[in-house]
């Protein structure tokens, strides 16, 4: 399976209909509904939730509040390249090695060569990031579509951020729909 593609080549099929007064006005600005249901769907608290204008808008919010130059993040190539882009944006510096880095990215699975890492890797990881103060960022924008098993989601720990999108798993690029799951006082900045 290609994953540098936005869609999932087998869509789930299901009925939808929506109340045409429910598009006659702006959602909260809280979205708590939307949030509420996420939560119940993930089994989180709401106040772990934060939703974006898809996930790029989550990435570059992320790294805004996260990074500045006095700070550093690490990815792999080749990943999703939005990952360093919103990192230098936010004026951070790459780290060489994870162990020295701020924030570290980690596609799972990756996009676009579609390795996925086992759960017991990811946690591995945020237990390094975690040991200097750091974080791991875990992109699971694909994980429905290779094993969900091996998500990060159910982690409530403040060393976590994951991001999840409905893009790939639905087929539905034009909602532009992403949600993160992380540190309430992370989340609520977001």
């Amino acid at each position: 399976m290609d994953f540098s593609a936005s869609l999932n080549p087998l869509p789930p099929r299901f009925a939808w209909s929506c109340e045409p007064g429910c598009l006659s006005s702006y959602p909260d600005n809280d979205y708590r509904r939307l949030k509420e249901c996420i939560a119940q769907v993930f089994h989180r608290n709401i106040d772990e939730i934060c939703v974006g204008n898809g996930s790029i808008e989550l990435i570059r919010v992320f790294c805004s509040i996260m990074l500045s130059s006095k700070r550093t993040y690490h990815t792999t190539s080749p990943t999703f390249g939005e990952y360093e882009l919103s990192a230098r944006l936010a004026g951070a510096m790459a780290a060489d090695r994870p162990e020295t880095a701020d924030v570290s990215f980690v596609c799972n699975p990756n996009n676009p060569t579609g390795e996925l890492y086992a759960r017991t890797d990811m946690l591995a990881r945020a237990r390094v990031a975690s040991s200097h103060g750091g974080i791991l960022f875990a992109d699971e924008a694909f994980i429905e579509l290779a094993d969900p098993s091996e998500t990060l989601i159910d982690q409530h720990k403040g060393s976590f951020f994951v991001l999840r999108s409905l893009t790939k798993s639905f087929a539905v690029p034009g909602i532009r729909f992403g949600y993160g799951f992380g540190d309430p006082d992370l989340v609520a900045k977001i």
